[in-house]
């Protein structure tokens, strides 16, 4: 413990790695990464051996230096450790920390700092308390350190090897926009900080010396932010296994419209809207005006998001469906988001929606709206609020709410005519089907 630097002082310093040797039941040897503590700024790879006494405990006293490696910030210090099926060690190392990988390190070859290390621990070379594979990809490349297997990350914080394959999986944090998984090839380049995931950064001008490797999978930080990882497991007794990917539907998504429903988009013509576009797929197209005009009435109506992954906020896959030009139901790509009035099934300015039940781009989703108009007398003076009951995918996100107000930017002003049902245009390219009335 007193070896360790204090994680409470440098958040991502401390213990940061452990790996059984691959032989462990003859060996008793275990490997350890962490920062050092008497030495600031030095990441230390050091290999202990069971007690004699007792075969469940380390020895203390029994360690042994592998590696140190200089760190020039105390943060993207990596510090994931595995055995591959080839019986050598993998060290997970950052880029070296600052913002923008300052330093170039993690396209710099002449440096540890944003790879993959690859060394054979139950060997010793010139001088060193390990050897170098004589298969790694760098070996022999002049002024290149013969450690580095892979390159061109920012900090790995998790890594694993798969069982079965060999595959070694690596969990790669992103900065500002992308969130990485990446599957690690000999003498790989994975791009940063050229790019950040499968995109552009632009820290550098320099060119890579060869083509960077796509990610596997990627996710934005609206999505999640940091990426941990953590092990995979595919077999279990010999047994292989799986995790299916679920997709939630909406239970009323392809609902009939019941008799005496007017339906307004069944995807064979778009006559009931003015303007009134449709795709050559039969999806009606964003900034559409019903042609007829409602009072009280129920709607199903069927939306599909774009995927924008380079958009924020408002400009990220935008609609709005206004009842009778009036009241506005966000349409927003808000997947995973906190739920506020202005993302999807918000009724704008006026109430957050109870949950946040968006789906993620790309997947169709339902609005079940049971909406009451404004009442006014013969004056024209407004004697009762309008109100809405809103089911978002199934969920109930508002229950008879009272609406004070028409909502910003809605195309009709609050009055005792009839109003008609508005989806609106925000330049994005989100699309609609099944659209069906029961006016009360």
């Amino acid at each position: 413990r007193s070896k360790v630097h204090d994680w409470e002082k440098d958040n991502e310093e401390g213990l940061l790695g452990f790996a059984l040797h691959p032989n462990f039941k003859k060996t008793g040897e275990l490997f350890v990464y962490y920062s050092s503590a008497a030495e600031p700024r030095t990441s230390i790879i050091s290999r202990f051996r069971v007690s004699k006494d007792n075969p469940n405990h380390a020895d203390p006293d029994s360690e042994e230096i592998v590696m140190k490696i200089p760190q020039p910030f105390s943060n993207h210090n990596g510090g994931s450790i595995a055995f591959g099926h080839d019986g050598y060690l993998y060290i997970a190392l950052g880029d070296g920390g600052g913002r923008n990988d300052p330093l170039h390190h993690a396209q710099n070859l002449k440096t540890w700092m944003g790879s993959v290390l690859r060394i054979d621990i139950d060997k010793k070379q010139d001088g060193r308390n390990y050897a170098i594979p004589a298969d790694n990809p760098f070996r022999t490349q002049k002024g290149a350190k013969p450690e580095i297997y892979a390159y061109g990350f920012r900090n790995i914080w998790r890594m694993s090897v798969d069982r079965k394959t060999g595959r070694l999986w690596v969990g790669d944090v992103g900065q500002d926009l992308w969130e990485e998984i990446n599957v690690v090839q000999p003498g790989g380049n994975y791009g940063w900080s050229i790019r950040e995931a499968n995109y552009g950064f632009g820290n550098s001008t320099a060119r890579p010396p060869k083509t960077p490797i796509e990610a596997v999978w990627v996710y934005d930080h609206r999505v999640g932010k940091s990426i941990t990882g953590g092990k995979l497991t595919f077999s279990r007794d010999g047994q292989e296994s799986a995790i299916d990917r679920t997709i939630r539907k909406s239970p009323t998504l392809g609902a009939k419209p019941p008799e005496g429903a007017l339906v307004l988009f069944d995807g064979k013509s778009a006559e009931n809207f003015k303007p009134g576009r449709i795709t050559e797929s039969g999806l009606l197209m964003q900034g559409a005006n019903s042609v007829k005009k409602f009072q009280s009435h129920k709607l199903h109506i069927e939306f599909r998001l774009p995927y924008e992954p380079t958009k924020r906020g408002q400009a990220r896959g935008n609609s709005g469906c206004y009842m009778q030009a009036r009241y506005e139901v966000q349409m927003l790509d808000s997947f995973g988001l906190a739920g506020k009035h202005n993302e999807c099934g918000g009724i704008y300015t006026i109430a957050d929606p109870d949950v946040n039940m968006c789906l993620p781009p790309l997947q169709w989703q339902t609005y079940d709206i049971d909406f009451t108009a404004a009442k006014y007398d013969k004056d024209g003076k407004k004697t009762a609020n309008a109100r809405a009951t809103v089911r978002h995918n199934g969920v109930l996100i508002h229950d008879n709410i009272e609406l004070p107000k028409r909502t910003t930017a809605s195309p009709l002003a609050e009055g005792p005519e009839a109003g008609f049902l508005h989806l609106q245009d925000h330049g994005n390219q989100v699309r609609y089907r099944n659209i069906w009335v029961i006016e009360k």
